[in-house]
């Protein structure tokens, strides 16, 4: 949740909505405000907007507080002051990613001639020890399906199910899936419209599992909410949108009462095991360098950084598993 408390009041909601609050805000103020508008207009996501809104945000504040209302007099100790204030209460990931939203706001000041120099352009990223992401085993998808059967409302149960089995088939992002629409369901060729990164439109395929899933949830729906036109495909309990924080609020719910150990229940876990199953399944037949392509285009990956990823711990897995295989030691039967 953004903490609005925490950030100039720019960029919240004003009893004055006209644009005269503008003159009587400093320069940094009236640029962040634009900054953010800059965002809207790009179509960024809401998480995105957010992050911008509040790490950007507590950066103008300090700027505040330190009388800089001038982007052009801020220097790069300056940020990396900012940077080491936010260490004493942030984990480090969080404060990598301040740099970054904070290096964003900079690199548009340049990109509109507002500065002539980037204060940033010679600053190093703040290092921080990337977590592993375990991605789940099929034991915990069973146990999470399992679940799906102790539900007491029927259509939570057939809810439920659709999602997880659509998370696992497809490797959405929470946001992704939280907004497909009825229109973007293609029962009869079995494709899924969806609204990516970036406002930019991509089709997923699901397999025939997923859509009998989807085609009872649906029929369940229509039962429990017999009057409701809702164009959205998950519904909440009481007929609404089910928004992303429900859907993520329900998966991390059934990973406790599954009593998952050693992986996150999380959408974005799903999305990571999607990924390593379908590159591990290539590997397995000899084919990873054309599945990496495939994947890139259905995950909607930008560039193949993230795609490389699992394809190389695809390549590892496949080594280790050679090894047990070839081992000299093994084939010597040697015996200590």
């Amino acid at each position: 949740m953004v903490e609005t408390h925490m950030i100039p009041q720019i960029a919240q909601a004003r009893a004055d909505s006209t644009l005269t609050h503008m003159i009587h805000k400093t320069e940094i103020e009236n640029l962040f405000f634009l900054f953010m508008f800059n965002c809207k207009s790009r179509s960024l996501s809401d998480k995105t907007q957010k992050d911008y809104l509040l790490k950007v945000g507590h950066f103008v504040k300090y700027c505040l507080a330190n009388e800089l209302t001038d982007p052009k007099e801020i220097r790069d100790l300056h940020i990396e002051m900012f940077l080491i204030i936010k260490q004493q209460t942030c984990q480090a990931v969080s404060v990598a990613d301040y740099y970054r939203c904070i290096k964003r706001f900079f690199n548009w000041l340049l990109k509109k001639k507002i500065i002539e120099i980037n204060p940033m352009a010679a600053m190093d990223p703040p290092k921080f020890k990337k977590r592993i992401i375990e991605p789940f085993k099929p034991a915990h998808i069973r146990q999470l399906l399992a679940q799906c059967d102790l539900n007491d409302s029927r259509f939570e149960l057939a809810r439920n199910k659709a999602i997880i089995l659509m998370f696992l088939d497809t490797g959405l992002r929470l946001a992704e899936l939280a907004n497909i629409k009825l229109d973007d369901m293609d029962e009869e060729s079995e494709i899924i419209k969806v609204l990516g990164k970036g406002a930019k439109e991509r089709l997923v395929s699901i397999t025939p599992g997923v859509m009998e899933a989807i085609c009872y949830y649906m029929i369940i729906r229509k039962k429990t909410f017999p009057n409701n036109a809702n164009r959205a495909l998950w519904l909440n309990r009481t007929g609404d949108i089910f928004k992303t924080a429900g859907i993520q609020e329900m998966i991390g719910e059934m990973g406790k009462r599954a009593g998952l150990q050693g992986v996150r229940c999380s959408p974005h876990t799903f999305r990571h095991t999607f990924g390593t199953m379908f590159m591990d399944n290539a590997a397995e037949v000899g084919d990873p360098e054309n599945a990496a392509g495939e994947l890139q285009t259905l995950l909607g990956h930008e560039t193949q950084v993230m795609t490389r990823h699992y394809t190389e711990n695809a390549k590892r897995r496949v080594a280790l598993k050679a090894h047990k295989k070839y081992s000299p030691l093994r084939n010597l039967n040697f015996e200590g």
